[in-house]
């Protein structure tokens, strides 16, 4: 069932998805979920809970290439991964699209870790 934006606000503000930039929530959910390894870097000073495995990330530092970044709205991570060498993705739509989208009374909170 599509959603209709004819109705939206005019000053919504919804990024496009970039699939050489972003990583979709469901996509970096189902390869967690394969077990995949992956680099993650999080780019948020204390957050409360960010993915299982997540690192922080500081300013001068540079993400291995072939990292995920993430944040809360995916803004700081995009312009961030736009910056970056090496296929350097970033979680769309940040964390809180992927705690939205990936609904924990769904499919668990599993990959989440509460106090990072």
């Amino acid at each position: 069932m599509e959603r209709d934006l004819s109705s939206a606000p005019d000053d919504l503000d919804v990024p496009a998805f970039e699939p050489d930039l972003h990583i979709a929530p469901t996509e970096l959910f189902r390869r967690l979920a394969d077990g995949e390894e992956l680099a993650i870097y999080d780019l948020r000073e204390k957050p409360s809970f960010t993915l299982r495995g997540a690192h922080a990330l500081r300013p001068n530092d540079h993400p291995l290439p072939g990292a995920i970044l993430i944040d809360d709205d995916g803004t700081e991570a995009t312009d961030r991964a736009r910056e970056e060498a090496g296929n350097i993705r970033a979680l769309y739509g940040g964390i809180n699209l992927y705690r939205f989208a990936l609904n924990p009374a769904v499919v668990g909170d599993r990959f989440l870790k509460k106090d990072a």
